[in-house]
């Protein structure tokens, strides 16, 4: 998992589950360890499909540069992981 680790990941979901019920009226009910575990879940889910667009880019790239040497390889990686995301309907 790229960028924060399970730690991490669930003392966010924690922080977030803990916000979102603190207000009056809370803005979701119920039980705050099963809203934080949902959070955890999305926050995890997240980064995996971020880390699955990467690897379709990165082997995009490698079989494009065979092809083609002249481009800037960072900015068609970048391009890449755009437009992959966009298919899928994922924000980045």
């Amino acid at each position: 998992m790229r960028g924060l680790t399970r730690d991490q990941i669930h003392r966010l979901a924690i922080s977030i589950a803990s916000d979102l019920c603190r207000n009056d009226p809370p803005v979701v009910r119920g039980d705050m360890s099963k809203i934080a575990a949902a959070a955890a879940n999305a926050i995890a889910a997240n980064f995996a499909e971020e880390a699955s667009i990467d690897v379709e880019a990165e082997k995009t790239l490698q079989a494009m540069g065979r092809q083609s040497t002249e481009l800037d390889p960072a900015r068609l990686l970048r391009g890449l992981r755009e437009r992959i995301a966009k298919q899928r309907g994922f924000v980045l």
